[in-house]
């Protein structure tokens, strides 16, 4: 939908169905575990469809790399939070 460069990502998630992330995210691996969080990376397309679809999982998700998607993720919050 949005293509950008194939680059790794590594987020943490924390919500209920850590399942959904995986299906959603075909090439996603668990790397890390424990009671709350998984640690979580995947190669996708660093564009607007992944920012989209990180975000819509609220703070479920911490995105851990890399520094740009960090950086994006917190402009784009920044620009959520203005509305509010």
């Amino acid at each position: 939908m949005f293509p950008g460069e194939t680059v790794k990502i590594r987020f943490e998630f924390s919500g209920l169905s850590l399942q959904t992330i995986l299906d959603r995210l075909p090439t996603a691996k668990v790397v890390e575990k424990n009671e709350n969080t998984s640690i979580i990376e995947t190669e996708v397309n660093h564009g607007r469809g992944i920012v989209m679809y990180l975000l819509s999982q609220g703070s479920w998700v911490k995105v851990l790399s890399p520094q740009s998607l960090v950086d994006e993720m917190k402009e784009e919050i920044k620009k959520i939070k203005s509305y509010y």
